[in-house]
C-alpha cells in the first residue's frame, strides 16, 4: 500500500485514532449517500466490506486497548483515491464520483448522474427550508465566564432573498441572542454546562450563482481589499507570484488567465484530504504544491493568491451546498471580472471527474453554481466563532443522521468534539 507524501499526507501512528465504526459511517455517506435513508444497514454494510478489503491490501490502523481498530480519515479517504488514480481501482468512480454526481443531479428533473446534467443557470428559483443547529464543547471554556458563540446563518443576496428566520434558540437559559449578516451570535451566561446548542429554522429563495450582468465597477477600497497579498491562508509571495506568471503565460484576457489557472489545479494536484498541522505557517499555499494535494479552502486560496498575483480581484467564500442527501459546509472562490461581475468557481467539480476526459464534469462549477446557502465573504463577512479555540490537529467526520446530516468537527489526541453541526434541507421548486 503506497503511503506518506504518495498519499498527500504524512502516514503516521498519531492520526489514527478514529474508531472504524465512525470510519465505515463516513464512507457510507460518501460513498453509498443516495441509499442511507432507504437502505442505510445494507449501506454500511458495503462500506465495511470496502474498508476491510483496503485494510487487507494494507491500509494501516492502530489497536485501541480493547482491540478496536482505529484509523485517520484522511489517510482511509486518500488511499481510496490514490489506489484509482495509480492502479485503477474501481471504488473511487463506482461509488465516491457517483454519489457525487447524483447529489449534483439532484435538482435536473430526469437527470440520474450518468450524464452531465444542463448548466446550473439553467436551474430557476427555489424555495428551501433549513433546520440547522450547531453544538458546542465548552469543557475548555473559562469557568465563571460569560460565552460568546456564533453559529452561521445565510447571507442574502441576489442569489438568497427572502430570508426568513425561525425559532432561534440555546440551550443555555439567559443566553442573549442576536443576529447579523451570516450569523447568530449567543451571549452566555457563566455555565456549568459541558455543551451548549444554538439552533434556528431557516426559510428562504435561492437561485444559481453565476456572473452579476450589469453590476456597478468595484470601489478603490474593494480594489485594494481583493488585490491584497496577504489575506489569512492567502499569501502572494515570490513563489506563488513566479507559478502565477508561469501559467499565465504572455498577457491574456482575464478568463482564460483564470481558465489556465483552473485547469492547474484540475490536471495537476489531487482535491483530497489534508492534515491541517503539517501546512507550512509561513505560507500553507506552498505545502499543497509541495504534497500536490489539496482541499476545497486550500484549493480555494490558491485560486485567489494565483488571480491576486495577477492584479485580479478574487475573493473566498463559503457555506452548505444545499443537496438534501449531504448538505455539506463548503469553500469557493470568487472573481471579479468587470462587466461579468463576481463569478464563482468551485473545485467540488475535483470530485466530479474520474478521469481527465471527463471535461464537462470537470468543468461543471467553472463560472457558475447551484443553488448555495452562502454564511460567508471574506474577510469581511465571516461564521467564525470567537470563544472556539482550535487544537493544532483536528479533523473532520460526516455521518447521515435521519433526514440530514451531522458533520463534527474533533480535536484528533482525544477525540473530543470541537462543535458539531446538525442540518437537514427541504427544497420546492417556486
Amino acid at each position: 500500500m503506497e503511503a506518506g507524501a504518495r498519499l498527500g499526507i504524512t502516514a503516521h501512528a498519531r492520526y489514527r485514532t478514529v474508531p472504524q465504526a465512525q470510519i465505515v459511517e463516513l464512507l457510507a455517506l460518501h460513498g453509498w449517500g443516495h441509499r442511507m435513508r432507504s437502505e442505510g444497514a445494507t449501506a454500511r454494510h458495503e462500506a465495511g466490506e470496502a474498508l476491510e478489503r483496503f485494510v487487507a491490501a494494507g491500509l494501516p490502523f492502530e489497536s485501541a486497548a480493547r482491540g478496536e481498530r482505529r484509523f485517520d480519515p484522511a489517510e482511509v479517504l486518500n488511499t481510496i483515491k490514490w489506489a484509482y488514480l495509480r492502479g485503477g481501482d474501481p471504488l473511487w468512480p463506482d461509488h465516491f464520483v457517483a454519489t457525487g454526481r447524483r447529489l449534483v443531479s439532484e435538482f435536473h428533473a430526469g437527470s440520474d448522474g450518468r450524464r452531465t446534467p444542463p448548466p446550473p443557470a439553467t436551474l430557476g428559483p427555489r424555495r428551501f427550508s433549513v433546520s440547522l443547529e450547531r453544538e458546542f464543547n465548552l469543557r475548555a471554556a473559562t469557568k465563571g465566564k460569560a460565552i460568546r458563540l456564533r453559529m452561521p446563518l445565510p447571507l442574502e443576496s441576489a442569489m438568497l432573498r427572502g430570508l426568513e428566520i425561525g425559532s432561534a434558540r440555546s440551550s443555555i437559559a439567559g443566553a442573549a441572542l442576536s443576529s447579523g449578516p451570516g450569523r447568530l451570535d449567543a451571549k452566555l451566561p457563566p455555565s456549568a454546562e459541558e455543551t451548549a446548542t444554538l439552533g434556528a429554522e431557516l426559510s428562504f429563495v435561492a437561485e444559481p450563482s453565476g456572473p452579476e450582468i450589469g453590476r456597478s465597477a468595484l470601489t478603490q477600497s474593494e480594489l485594494d481589499l481583493y488585490t491584497q497579498p496577504r489575506e489569512g491562508i492567502i499569501q502572494v509571495d515570490a513563489r506563488i507570484a513566479a507559478l502565477a506568471a508561469e501559467l499565465a503565460g504572455t498577457p491574456h484576457e482575464p478568463w482564460q488567465t483564470v481558465r489556465r489557472f483552473w485547469d492547474f489545479i484540475q490536471t495537476r494536484l489531487i482535491c483530497g484530504v489534508l492534515h491541517v498541522d503539517e501546512l507550512d505557517r509561513s505560507n500553507p499555499l506552498h505545502s499543497i504544491l509541495d504534497m500536490g494535494w489539496y482541499d476545497c479552502r486550500l484549493g480555494s486560496a490558491l485560486l485567489v493568491a494565483l488571480c491576486r498575483a495577477r492584479g485580479l480581484p478574487a475573493r473566498m467564500a463559503s457555506g452548505y451546498v444545499l443537496y438534501s442527501i449531504s448538505p455539506f459546509y463548503h469553500y469557493w472562490m470568487e472573481i471579479w471580472l468587470g462587466e461579468r461581475g463576481w463569478v464563482p468557481l468551485d473545485l467540488f467539480s475535483a470530485n466530479l471527474t474520474a478521469k481527465e476526459s471527463d471535461e464537462a464534469w470537470q468543468d461543471y462549477f467553472l463560472g457558475g453554481l447551484d443553488y448555495r446557502m452562502q454564511t460567508q465573504c471574506l474577510p469581511r463577512l465571516f461564521d467564525t466563532s470567537p470563544a472556539l479555540d482550535f487544537p493544532a490537529s483536528w479533523y473532520t467526520l460526516t455521518r447521515s443522521r435521519g433526514d440530514g446530516i451531522e458533520i463534527g468537527v474533533f480535536e484528533t489526541n482525544s477525540g473530543n468534539f470541537i462543535f458539531r453541526d446538525r442540518i437537514s434541507v427541504v427544497s420546492a421548486a417556486v
